[in-house]
């Protein structure tokens, strides 16, 4: 464990009381709590999903999954976002990454989700299709349109197939919730993957229900997943949640900065009230970028570069959707100032910190940032 003279002055047998057990505690780690469900956050720092491209052959957990997920637990942080999952063989991106379209993918899946919860710990799957991103012979995407020159041009898919991936997202949510054990969902609409390709009409060229015309056409598919996943687990007469369902959106492809006086697009705005406001999603994890080749890197998207780039975002969406209770959620370089980022929580311009390569590259991270708003973490 890494040297905290903090916890050091605290198991001190001298008489002289450290000044930080009085110390309140800082808004970055106060509990909270995910609203109609059972669920209590431990903190507003979660672990964001991250691919550790070390399955096997069959897409299943290997040992490297077991050590990865064993420490990001022993932290305790909020959430532990667990890595994009793939839904069916079609949809895979890279031959090490995890599958769950069987039963025995999910039971694999399960030793690791019974170890987070051993620390006490939140875990949610992130569901994912990679549509035109995927690798192989069979791609699909919404239209005929390949990444880039040199990638192959994927089969725009007919309603029936549609229909069939609707399917298989239910059918990977079941197996989540009812084998695996998670805790609850992520539905990933991001990062150029398939439900992403719907949405951004760079990628989607259709002129039918799921196409470009409508606001309401290009997110169909998403948002019927939605409801499918809520008819599933959380049909209840008192509005209360059993299985919360985060969606991780783009709200920026990246290609260039949001236009007049709001920092989000309004097609992007109107899509995002469909899902707090109609879909009532528990979580709205917001990222961007990665649609195309020609998307510019997420930082380059903040005229100031000492504010995360999506921090900006975040903000003016917790204004939006403040009489909901929809948590917001963002990830990048969010870990690189500590004392800004608990003042963005305390501000309310954040309810969820998604880090990811700062747990990877700091075992303790979240003592090492206890330390850095001197807090002293509870034993």
């Amino acid at each position: 464990m890494t040297y905290n003279p903090f916890r050091e002055q605290y198991n001190s047998t001298s008489n002289t009381q450290p000044t930080l057990t009085s110390t309140p505690i800082p808004s970055l780690f106060k509990p909270f709590k995910v609203s109609n469900t059972s669920i209590n956050l431990k903190n507003h720092i979660a672990v964001s999903s991250m691919c550790s491209f070390a399955a096997d052959n069959n897409h299943e957990i290997a040992n490297l999954h077991h050590s990865r997920y064993k420490s990001f637990a022993s932290q305790k942080p909020s959430i532990i976002m667990f890595e994009g999952t793939f839904i069916n063989s079609n949809s895979i991106i890279d031959d090490k990454e995890l599958g769950i379209w069987n039963d025995e993918q999910a039971f694999k899946i399960k030793e690791i989700v019974d170890e987070i919860h051993s620390f006490g710990c939140i875990c949610f799957i992130q569901l994912f299709h990679g549509g035109r991103m995927a690798k192989g012979l069979n791609i699909v995407a919404p239209s005929s349109i390949p990444y880039d020159s040199n990638s192959i041009v994927p089969k725009e898919l007919n309603l029936k197939e549609i229909a069939k991936i609707r399917f298989e997202y239910l059918e990977a949510a079941k197996r989540s919730i009812n084998i695996c054990g998670f805790d609850g969902i992520e539905i990933a609409c991001c990062n150029g993957n398939l439900l992403h390709q719907f949405q951004s009409k760079i990628t989607n060229h259709r002129e039918d229900e799921y196409g470009k015309k409508t606001i309401e056409s290009r997110i169909k598919l998403l948002c019927e997943i939605i409801d499918d996943l809520n008819n599933e687990f959380n049909s209840t007469n008192d509005n209360s949640i059993k299985v919360p369902i985060s969606v991780k959106f783009s709200i920026n492809d990246n290609i260039k900065r949001a236009s007049g006086i709001h920092p989000i697009e309004e097609d992007i705005m109107k899509m995002l009230k469909i899902l707090v406001y109609d879909k009532k999603i528990s979580i709205l994890n917001i990222t961007s970028g990665k649609i195309s080749p020609n998307s510019k890197l997420r930082y380059t998207l903040n005229r100031n570069s000492n504010i995360p780039a999506h921090i900006i975002f975040s903000s003016f969406l917790k204004k939006e959707f403040s009489n909901t209770n929809c948590l917001i959620g963002c990830s990048g370089a969010l870990n690189m100032n500590i004392p800004k980022l608990n003042d963005y929580i305390e501000k309310n311009k954040l309810d969820i910190a998604f880090i990811g390569e700062g747990f990877l590259e700091d075992p303790n991270l979240i003592e090492s940032m206890a330390i850095k708003l001197n807090y002293l973490l509870p034993p």
